[in-house]
């Protein structure tokens, strides 16, 4: 029976059981990779090559790796967050660590049944707060389900903008139509729901509008506060840029702060 020796740990396995482990991926909707790491130390990760067979797996599975945390390091600069503390603080979970692999752990991506393509889904927090459905026909990128709408006759995919002129459709994200927070599920043809309303779908989608949560405004709603009622499909529009407008705006509100005042003619006190 043929075994393999990871490069970097040494510890040795079947091949037929690395093949499993591979082939399984993870558990669970939201991607993950711990399971590419050593299963005995898991301290080093499987990459290839290893052995013609295990790296038929590991090639497409380390591009898809690449191309979440990719997303993720793009989504973590753009919010701001590539300076947070667990990142800068000694002794912090993640001091001296790459960004990006704090990105990885940071944020949810889920696969597109679709296109394939993983797509961003919130905070990783929020993710483990609300079950998740078995159904891959409910998860959808903002890209596919506004087609899909689209195609159906049933709609124009919702208001908002929906479209980037820089990032095309590829970071389109939705509002809940229950509440005001991110889109996570695509359901119906229809419908896009967040985590924890889709986990009380059979409730929430038998109340009337006027029953919905209400929105929190602005400032302090989720989605940014401007959008329609509790009802209502939403596009939210490009989630990428719509993070680095709210950097610019922090950054600049930040300095405005600490700018010292400047007396003027007409503010200074009159000559007695």
């Amino acid at each position: 029976m043929p075994s393999v020796q990871l490069p970097v740990c040494g510890h040795i396995f079947h091949a037929h059981c690395l093949k499993a482990i591979l082939y399984a991926k993870w558990s669970g909707a939201r991607i993950q990779f711990g399971f590419m790491s050593c299963p005995l130390c898991k301290t080093t990760r499987m990459d290839a090559p290893l052995s013609p067979t295990l790296d038929e797996l590991l090639i497409p599975l380390t591009f898809l790796r690449n191309s979440v945390k990719s997303k993720a390091l793009l989504r973590l600069q753009s919010e701001g967050h590539d300076r947070a503390p667990e990142l800068i603080t000694p002794g912090a979970a993640f001091y001296g660590t790459a960004p990006d692999e704090y990105a990885l752990q940071r944020y949810a991506f889920y696969s597109c049944y679709k296109c394939h393509n993983p797509y961003f889904g919130g905070e990783a927090s929020c993710a483990e707060e609300a079950p998740v459905s078995s159904d891959p026909k409910e998860f959808l990128c903002g890209s596919c389900s506004a087609a899909a709408v689209k195609s159906s006759g049933s709609g124009s995919g919702g208001g908002g903008i929906q479209n980037c002129s820089k990032h095309g459709t590829e970071y389109l994200e939705y509002k809940c139509r229950f509440c005001c927070k991110l889109a996570v599920y695509f359901c119906w043809g229809t419908t896009h729901m967040c985590l924890s309303c889709h986990a009380d779908h059979a409730k929430i989608t038998r109340m009337a509008k006027e029953e919905l949560p209400k929105c929190a405004g602005v400032g302090k709603c989720p989605a940014g506060g401007k959008h329609p009622a509790a009802g209502e499909e939403h596009c939210l529009g490009c989630g990428v840029c719509a993070s680095q407008l709210r950097k610019v705006m922090a950054a600049a509100s930040a300095s405005a702060a600490a700018a010292p005042v400047v007396a003027t003619a007409s503010s200074a006190p009159a000559k007695k």
